[in-house]
């Protein structure tokens, strides 16, 4: 495609081409705002299945998430060299509006970061190859959404050359998440190490570990799709010999279970018989034991009555020992809680107070830091006023200095220009006029200088009265809040004088 390619051949397009699925408009530069609208409201965007923008830096943010709503059906996405045009609003609506994406390049687009990632892993379950070269914005947090991803059939390219914010915590949430299908995995130009890598590559058996001047990595072993196959092959075969061996085991169990029930109903009615028989003969034996029974039985009543009447009396003194122990329990425990609940009152007391006294001595310790700040200020300020009073000596002196000597060269040539005032006096004249007419000007100006400087000074001083007196003013409200206080907390001692502390301050 033309690089010079816009709007007027993105309507023609959409004329000629309704049932077009590949668009590549690489490095077009005219591809903006209104081409993307128009590239939106095409008849073809719908059946788009590879879309290339690579290069087209002009992108808009709102039409292309409005171009997102319409590619439903897009499955190869280029975006490489968008710079910052491509944000992470664009890829997260490319995310959620695209499910069927499966290859996506985000070369050198720079304002893609980890919510951007987040929405390609979530929602475009069967993605395959992802490359985020450049894209200086990721981080190990933005690795994260890979430790949860659910892709199908799974992932087998990952690109993150030159994302310096990666670390060794990002390498470990995304061998976590897709170790089962990753074969490609170039991190050259981030913080991961050797070493984590190394760690690494025992989760990936289709992949082995490559380090050199463009990759650092893990880079696909030969012939590792006929690995994969035969991997495949061999889970389905193991899985099918287990379905038989599961078949078989349950026809044996079944014949093993009909034999055992034709057993055990010989069992039951050979056992059913001897009960009937064994059931005739107990109930013929119990009714000459009721008998006996019943004579045993009458003796033992007449001698109960004796036996009764002394348990009751055993049984009316111990119920009147037990009665005395447990109130002598009862009333240790009714002392135990009644001393707890006073405890428990005394500490949340002392607690409470403690509590007041930290507040106090919080707000105590933040007054003396304003207070000791406020001085150390003043100080400064007196340091620096004195720096700057002995520069201002020093530069009078200097000035003096070369006033002296700039006056006795002046005055030299006065007395040159004497003698040659004398030979040439008319010249002279005009010239002393104008000489004269500069000295008076300079003086102004020297005046004017000065009364500047002293109004300065005045108005630095003065600032200086006006922070001195309102520190002072908000000292006197705290010590009369901190007054206040301590007058209702009994346990703490009393504030210092009010013209104590005012001393202190100044």
């Amino acid at each position: 495609m033309k690089r010079d390619f816009g709007l007027e051949g993105l309507q023609a397009l959409s004329v000629a081409a309704p049932d077009l699925t590949y668009l590549h408009l690489v490095g077009c530069f005219q591809v903006s705002k209104v081409a993307i609208q128009a590239l939106a409201a095409s008849g073809f965007v719908r059946r788009l299945e590879d879309l290339s923008l690579a290069g087209c830096v002009r992108l808009h943010e709102a039409a292309f998430i409005n171009l997102a709503h319409n590619l439903g059906c897009l499955r190869n996405l280029n975006l490489a060299g968008c710079t910052e045009a491509v944000t992470d609003k664009m890829v997260e609506a490319v995310g959620k509006h695209c499910p069927l994406l499966e290859h996506i390049d985000l070369t050198e687009c720079e304002g893609v970061g980890a919510h951007g990632v987040k929405s390609l892993v979530v929602h475009c379950r069967r993605m395959i190859s992802m490359d985020f070269t450049g894209c200086n914005r990721l981080n190990d947090v933005a690795m994260l959404p890979f430790a949860d991803a659910t892709f199908k059939p799974g992932i087998e390219t990952l690109v993150l050359v030159g994302c310096p914010g990666i670390g060794d915590t990002g390498l470990s949430w995304i061998c976590d998440g897709v170790f089962d299908s990753l074969v490609l995995l170039n991190i050259k130009g981030t913080r991961c190490t050797t070493s984590a890598l190394r760690s690494c590559l025992d989760r990936f058996r289709y992949s082995k570990m490559r380090k050199n001047n463009t990759f650092m990595g893990l880079y696909p072993e030969r012939r590792w799709k006929d690995r994969v196959i035969i991997n495949e092959y061999g889970t389905i075969y193991r899985s099918a010999a287990k379905l038989q061996a599961a078949y078989r085991a349950r026809v044996g169990r079944r014949l093993a279970q009909e034999a055992k029930e034709k057993f055990y109903r010989n069992w039951v009615a050979t056992h059913l018989q001897a009960m009937w028989r064994s059931k005739q003969a107990r109930a013929f034996y119990e009714l000459l034991r009721w008998e006996k029974a019943r004579k045993d039985e009458a003796q033992m009543v007449l001698a109960g009555f004796a036996k009764i009447i002394a348990a009751m009396e055993i049984l009316q003194g111990l119920r009147e020992e037990a009665y005395l122990a447990l109130a002598n329990k009862c009333a240790i425990v009714v002392q135990a809680v009644y001393r707890g609940r006073c405890g428990r009152r005394r500490v949340a007391r002392i607690l409470d107070n403690l509590r007041i006294q930290r507040i106090l001595e919080d707000r105590c310790a933040r007054l003396l830091q304003r207070v000791y700040r406020g001085h150390v200020g003043k100080l400064r300020f007196k340091q620096m006023l004195k720096e700057h009073r002995e520069w201002l000596a020093k530069c009078i002196k200097s000035a003096s200095k070369l006033q002296r000597v700039w006056r006795g060269k002046q005055a030299r040539r006065r007395v040159a220009a004497h003698r040659y005032a004398i030979e040439h006096r008319a010249e002279l004249e005009q010239y002393s006029a104008t000489l004269l007419q500069n000295r008076f000007r300079l003086y102004r100006c020297k005046n004017i200088i000065a009364r500047a400087q002293a109004e300065k000074a005045r108005a630095a001083v003065a600032a200086l009265y006006v922070q001195t007196a309102w520190r002072a003013r908000c000292a006197r409200m705290e010590l009369d809040i901190r007054k206040q206080v301590r007058q209702q907390v009994s346990l703490l001692p009393p504030f210092p004088p009010k013209k104590k502390s005012r001393r202190q301050y100044c």
